[in-house]
């Protein structure tokens, strides 16, 4: 319900608030600890708050990150967008949030892409409140693949869709000749119950 509003007034005539985009970067397997970020809105760079997308009468606040992301855009055919994302990490800003985290341990987490509106962020003229569903956009989920390029001034990493299967071999299984590596129960109503296991 809350993605449908979001959508409508975007789809209006008039635009009465700005686009925000919040990310959320899952620190462990879990996604229980999460570096939560967002593009500086202003001048002063300060940090905004929303609540949870799961649970929704958390509070997040998101800090402001110097950040460049590229490549969001949406296909409907060929390859899926392998978007990128690139953080400046000059005053070690980056470094400073990962904690005892290097680079490389964030390959294979969940990076979280949300959309809203300004006014809908916390203490904006739409404010939800605690305890209700945020107004956003509907999420996106991308995993970090692997780290496109490193420098003493930024770091970029790629992304890919939790869903890309791209070389996946299936079956995991090689069926050899007259062979079967596994058994599995007979349907046969003829057979008996000692006697249902069939092979290939």
């Amino acid at each position: 319900m809350s993605e449908k509003i979001a959508i409508k007034e975007v789809q209006g005539l008039e635009q009465e608030s700005g686009l925000v985009v919040l990310f959320e970067l899952a620190l462990n397997n879990e996604g229980t600890s999460r570096l939560y970020f967002v593009r500086g809105l202003d001048s002063d760079l300060g940090s905004v708050q929303m609540y949870d997308h799961d649970t929704n009468s958390q509070l997040n606040t998101y800090t402001a990150l110097p950040v460049n992301v590229e490549g969001f855009d949406h296909v409907s055919t060929g390859t899926s967008p392998r978007p990128v994302i690139t953080f400046a990490n000059v005053l070690s800003t980056f470094g400073d949030a990962l904690g005892s985290l290097t680079p490389n341990d964030l390959i294979g987490k969940k990076l979280y892409r949300r959309r809203t509106l300004r006014k809908y962020l916390k203490d904006g003229s739409a404010d939800t409140g605690s305890g209700n569903t945020p107004v956003e956009f509907p999420r996106q989920v991308y995993v970090i693949d692997r780290i496109e390029s490193e420098n003493a001034t930024e770091i970029s990493f790629e992304l890919t869709s939790p869903f890309n299967v791209e070389g996946l071999v299936l079956p995991y299984r090689v069926v050899g000749h007259n062979a079967c590596p596994w058994q599995y129960q007979g349907a046969s109503p003829t057979r008996t119950t000692a006697n249902q296991r069939g092979a290939c």
